[in-house]
């Protein structure tokens, strides 16, 4: 399936990406993380931070005081674990790419790449807008209708060379930040044709 999850920017898109992800990796499938704003590690600190929380609601321990390393001994100790816990989760069940920009192409080589190896039940791209196109003539419109047509056809394609299902493509986009009260089609930034690719927005 491919799935669009269209928001404006700092409404929490990475962050319930980043949760999915989580699910994903603990129930043991296997997934793929394209981040194209937030680099791998803060991604990872995420992960580890929505595990602490999972392992220990009474006492979680914010992204923040990760980041800035300013745990005290008992939160570094939880986080050593939780650490721990994550890696053996993650195995070679989960990769997570930071690339600046990546084409359509190289993303699904990518995905095949991994999904031979064992098969692929998720692959997240966070955010289309930031890809790029091989013809470096097309404009925004036409160069997101490209890179959305390529991800409306990844599940297949994997399905096709592993025999082993077709993943799940959840692709984060940006909302035009004016002009609707709330949430529409007509809102995602420089559509192209997003909508009619996805079976879900």
């Amino acid at each position: 399936a491919y799935v669009v999850l269209g928001a404006a920017p700092g409404t929490g898109k990475t962050i319930l990406a980043v949760q999915m992800l989580y699910k994903a990796m603990m129930s043991g499938n296997r997934a793929l993380y394209y981040s194209f704003e937030v680099p791998r590690r803060a991604i990872i600190a995420r992960l580890l931070a929505v595990h602490i929380a999972a392992k220990t609601p009474s006492s979680p321990i914010s992204y923040g005081a990760m980041i800035d390393r300013t745990l005290t001994p008992e939160q570094r100790n939880i986080a050593t674990e939780a650490w721990l816990e994550i890696c053996d989760a993650v195995k070679n069940n989960v990769m997570i790419f930071d690339p600046s920009t990546m084409t359509a192409d190289q993303l699904t080589n990518s995905a095949i790449s991994f999904a031979i190896r064992g098969g692929c039940d998720l692959v997240i791209v966070d955010q289309m807008h930031h890809m790029s196109d091989s013809d470096k003539r097309t404009d925004t419109k036409q160069r997101l209708s490209n890179i959305s047509r390529e991800l409306a056809r990844l599940p297949k394609r994997i399905n096709e060379l592993t025999q082993l299902g077709m993943p799940l493509v959840l692709a984060l986009a940006r909302l035009n930040r004016g002009g609707y009260d709330k949430p529409a089609l007509e809102a995602l930034k420089e559509s192209g044709d997003i909508e009619s690719d996805a079976e879900m927005v």
